[in-house]
């Protein structure tokens, strides 16, 4: 793809300028497109894995036990003291995300993609 360049946009008329654009904005919705299926497909592969249902399975009961946790506890507790609670309860899903995380398989560089 051709980046613009200014020096050889003066030498050119504007009507290849334009068309040139338009060309560069065809290619770019082209591979935008192409890159979102790439990663759709991905995306499908690897959200259907039995280590991706087993994490997102445990971070939802993580979250609801925790959440449940709080809102029993806030229902007793002085303002600060909520503020305190949910900022804890935040660093525990933190906390709980990272090391779902870092269990999973990394995933591959997206920034070259693949032939179809």
């Amino acid at each position: 793809m051709k980046s613009h360049n200014s020096n050889s946009s003066e030498s050119r008329s504007l009507p290849e300028q334009i068309r040139e654009l338009e060309q560069n904005i065809v290619m770019r919705r082209y591979l935008i497109d192409r890159n979102l299926m790439v990663l759709r497909r991905d995306a499908r592969k690897h959200l259907a894995t039995p280590q991706a249902l087993f994490t997102s399975a445990g971070l939802g009961m993580a979250i609801g036990i925790i959440l449940r946790r709080r809102f029993n506890t806030t229902k007793s507790q002085s303002g600060s003291d909520k503020l305190t609670q949910i900022f804890t309860n935040l660093f525990k899903i933190a906390a709980i995300a990272r090391t779902l995380a870092a269990t999973l398989p990394s995933r591959p560089d997206m920034t070259e993609p693949e032939s179809l």
